[in-house]
């Protein structure tokens, strides 16, 4: 359920956008120096993450799931490449009101502006897009049709050009 309205966010926001960005993809789920390094070196970027549902008690149970679009760009109005404002003006018309297939449409509630002067000293700028969704209840999972294992994924970047991906390995550790 989640991951197939991911994809079909992704896909709408790489519509919107087309060649303007480098890359638009899920945001890994945590915050930390190496994210926010990662989403800083592949600016102009989008990256969509799921962060909360509530419960909406109706004659049928839903999510009202929130959802956040991350713009990263290194100009509010870019000239040379596309920059904030470019992204803000083609992504409030195209995911306002997005048939996702689920109890109703995605609803724009917030944009709102993530620098910091650490970020600024980079040449980098950060705004997130919030939306609701509110969402089909999920059909009870058998436990049984879950894998039983852990990923460890690794990137190693040139540390004089955080752009330049060296060596990256996903290993895949069978629990016993």
């Amino acid at each position: 359920m989640l991951e197939a309205v991911e994809a079909k966010l992704i896909n709408a926001i790489q519509e919107a956008l087309g060649n303007t960005v480098r890359k638009v993809e899920s945001h890994p789920g945590y915050w930390g120096p190496e994210t926010i390094k990662n989403m800083i070196s592949v600016a102009p970027s989008v990256f969509v993450g799921f962060s909360m549902g509530t419960h909406i008690d109706t004659s049928h149970d839903q999510l009202k799931s929130q959802w956040h679009v991350y713009l990263v760009g290194r100009a509010l109005n870019g000239k040379r490449e596309v920059g904030i404002y470019q992204m803000l003006e083609r992504l409030l018309p195209a995911l306002h009101g997005l048939d996702l297939e689920q109890a109703d449409a995605l609803q724009f509630k917030r944009v709102k502006n993530l620098f910091s002067f650490a970020d600024g000293k980079k040449g980098v700028c950060c705004y997130e897009m919030s939306f609701e969704l509110p969402m089909n209840w999920p059909d009870l999972q058998d436990a049984s049709s879950l894998n039983d294992w852990l990923r460890y994924q690794a990137d190693h970047y040139d540390e004089n050009d955080p752009t330049h991906l060296m060596a990256a390995d996903t290993v895949e550790i069978t629990a016993s």
